[in-house]
């Protein structure tokens, strides 16, 4: 079987779950921005950049580590903001 369909450990989740997960997440902070939910992608993006089914692809961990640092940014403004009383600005997400 294909390394991205098999978890290496029985806690890990698959390529396909992560890859799931995060444009489930990413699609629903695009109508409801909130850090938390920031946080959560940022979080399954390091997850996708250290799976081990991606440890022949460089391109993609640096990739997804960059995205994270854009997503942990993401987080700490909609933070900021709302502890500033700020309403939620659109997002747009590419």
């Amino acid at each position: 079987m294909r390394q991205d369909t098999l978890p290496a450990q029985p806690d890990t989740p698959s390529l396909r779950t992560l890859q799931a997960a995060i444009f489930y997440m990413m699609s629903h902070y695009s109508a409801h921005p909130c850090p938390c939910l920031a946080r959560a992608i940022a979080d399954h993006l390091r997850m996708f950049a250290g799976h081990p089914g991606n440890a022949d692809c460089p391109m993609m961990r640096d990739i997804c580590e960059k995205l994270s640092r854009y997503w942990r940014q993401e987080e700490e403004e909609g933070a900021r903001a709302a502890s500033q009383g700020e309403p939620d600005s659109p997002v747009l997400v590419h």
